[in-house]
């Protein structure tokens, strides 16, 4: 399908060689719905699927070279995706998202959503506008690592805080690895009051990861977890080890989406 121009643009980070077959299909799913796709690296990257837009991250975030060799892509996402959010009205996207309709922002332009039983507020889909009070927090916090993230355990905190100041860029990855992740969104989003633009569970990530799965089942079962509002599906793929190196089963959510999108797979 042509790219749809009146729809804002979904983006994402790849750092490590080669896409797999799973986030091909994803992004690919995405291009699928006319949703104009950017894949931005620090580095070459193969297998990445037609229509996407490749771009170079060092437009928006310049990674500092202690976070390549002492941290993991996990934490420069997590720091690349709140820069994306001052510097672009791109929506972020992890390359585990399947689409099933065109994200759109809010009146206000955000696209938050809460994970199943309002666990906490994810940010494998996110955008937040440039004058999103957390978004002025998330960058305040970014810049200034004298700051101690209350969202973290106090023994955590303490810990951070008995760091030297030079060393606490890649001390605060090693303190908590998701520091910068869901648990900080959730924590400001509730703060500011703007955590009342989060979707509901079954719009943006129904699944929750205990069950995640269901969606390689060839007897279905994820058809309960979504609704006719469900825009896409989160595959939560640091759950998948073992399911990734496996053939699809016909019939399952991701043998489905493989026949409907002709991607490839094991």
């Amino acid at each position: 399908m042509p790219q749809d121009a009146s729809l804002p643009t979904v983006s994402s980070l790849w750092i490590g060689g080669d896409l797999g077959w799973l986030e091909h299909l994803c992004l690919t799913s995405f291009v699928a719905a006319g949703q104009p796709t950017v894949l931005y690296h620090y580095a070459p990257v193969g297998n990445v699927p037609d229509g996407v837009e490749m771009r170079d991250a060092r437009t928006v975030f310049e990674m500092p070279e202690k976070l390549a060799a002492q941290t993991a892509p996990s934490y420069v996402a997590d720091m690349f995706r709140i820069h994306l959010m001052q510097h672009t009205d791109e929506i972020w996207i992890d390359t585990d998202i399947v689409c099933h309709a065109p994200l759109r922002p809010d009146a206000e332009g955000f696209l938050i959503g809460w994970t199943p039983w309002h666990a906490e507020i994810n940010n494998c889909i996110l955008r937040l506008p440039r004058g999103s009070q957390t978004l002025a927090e998330l960058m305040e916090f970014l810049s200034d690592l004298s700051r101690l993230p209350p969202w973290v355990r106090p023994k955590l905190r303490q810990r951070l805080e008995r760091t030297p100041l030079e060393e606490r860029l890649v001390a605060r990855y090693h303190t908590l690895r998701t520091i910068i992740g869901p648990k900080a969104l959730t924590h400001l989003l509730k703060e500011t009051g703007e955590a009342s633009h989060a979707q509901e569970p079954d719009v943006l990530s129904p699944v929750p990861w205990q069950y995640v799965d269901v969606l390689f089942n060839p007897h279905g079962g994820w058809q309960g977890w979504t609704s006719e509002e469900t825009r896409s599906m989160h595959l939560w793929s640091n759950m998948l080890k073992h399911h990734k190196k496996q053939t699809l089963q016909p019939g399952s959510y991701l043998a489905q989406w493989a026949e409907k999108l002709d991607v490839p797979t094991p």
